[in-house]
């Protein structure tokens, strides 16, 4: 089989750029089904490139369509296994999936390659909480808090970990903290607890 001439490789590339490009500008005006639609057409385009798969998969996150998330993103994963982004929205669909042991697994990868991924750190957290494995789930708050103390999405968490252990005290310290850092939750949460 002959390769095609140059011009229409030429043509094909601006297509597939066009409607990626396309789709990129559809996901900034908030118009998710139009980006979809462009990603999946640059696909059709040129099936090979592992980043239209994984912006098509985040357009279906934003969907809340996460089955066709993952199935997206194994695509893009089988293409380039080692694209940390592709291995923690895969992992971020598992978690948003409550298929924690298999979040992990892709959490565990992203944070093998960049130890310092905070998402990576914090779902993980979250996973494990879910899991009733408080121990490990501290240790990743740990991480996070020691890579930035004012995090207060991450004391707010590690706080309701230690309401679940009912170590309200240790909570209470956390949350205002949190609420401290601008946290409307942990605030809410101190309302509750009756606690100001």
């Amino acid at each position: 089989m002959e390769n095609p001439p140059p011009s229409e490789i030429k043509d094909s590339d601006m297509i597939y750029n066009d409607l990626k490009l396309q789709g990129q500008q559809a996901i900034e005006n908030n118009q998710i089904e139009k980006a979809v639609e462009f990603f999946q057409l640059s696909l059709e385009n040129d099936d090979t490139c592992e980043d239209s798969y994984l912006q098509l998969a985040k357009a279906y996150i934003k969907l809340d369509e996460n089955q066709l998330a993952t199935e997206t993103l194994k695509i893009a994963y089988k293409l380039n296994n080692n694209n940390i982004e592709i291995a923690y929205h895969l992992g971020f669909t598992y978690f948003l999936q409550a298929k924690y042991d298999k979040a992990i697994k892709y959490f565990d990868f992203v944070i093998k390659l960049q130890p310092d991924h905070r998402d990576a750190y914090y779902y993980k957290a979250i996973s494990l909480i879910r899991q009733d494995k408080y121990s490990k789930a501290l240790k990743c708050f740990r991480v996070i808090l020691t890579q930035n103390p004012n995090d207060h999405f991450t004391l707010y968490q590690q706080s309701i970990l230690y309401l679940n252990k009912k170590e309200k005290k240790k909570a209470t310290i956390l949350l205002t903290k949190a609420k401290e850092l601008g946290n409307p939750e942990a605030e809410e949460m101190l309302k509750i607890m009756n606690v100001e």
